[in-house]
């Protein structure tokens, strides 16, 4: 059977991975290498951070390259992820530091 639960110990109980923060599921990922918790945060970020790297770059091909790039660094830098922080501020930084580069690639 397949486990789509975390375990949480501030709540004493196994929680749905799509009722997990943000934060339990980077941590399942970085400890386990669970691919449902990634998708999780993916799915959760893919609209939104779609639309602000689409404004941000004002091409879709671009915001698409930028956006599967962020996603790349979450797995290759989720080691450095701090306890305490939120991943939202850290990958929005992460997304626009890959739209930083995009731009240069393409001037």
């Amino acid at each position: 059977m397949i486990n789509t639960t975390i375990h949480n110990a501030k709540r004493g109980s196994a929680v749905p991975l799509n009722a997990a923060t943000d934060e339990e599921l980077l941590e399942r990922y970085r400890q386990k290498r669970d691919r449902r918790a990634f998708e999780e945060i993916v799915s959760r970020y893919q609209g939104e951070l779609f639309s602000y790297l689409r404004r941000y770059l004002g091409d879709s091909e671009m915001a698409e390259d930028a956006f599967q790039a962020t996603f790349l660094q979450l797995h290759l830098k989720c080691n450095t992820f701090e306890q305490g922080r939120k991943l939202r501020p850290w990958l929005y930084t992460i997304a626009t530091s890959q739209a930083i580069a995009a731009q240069r690639r393409n001037t």
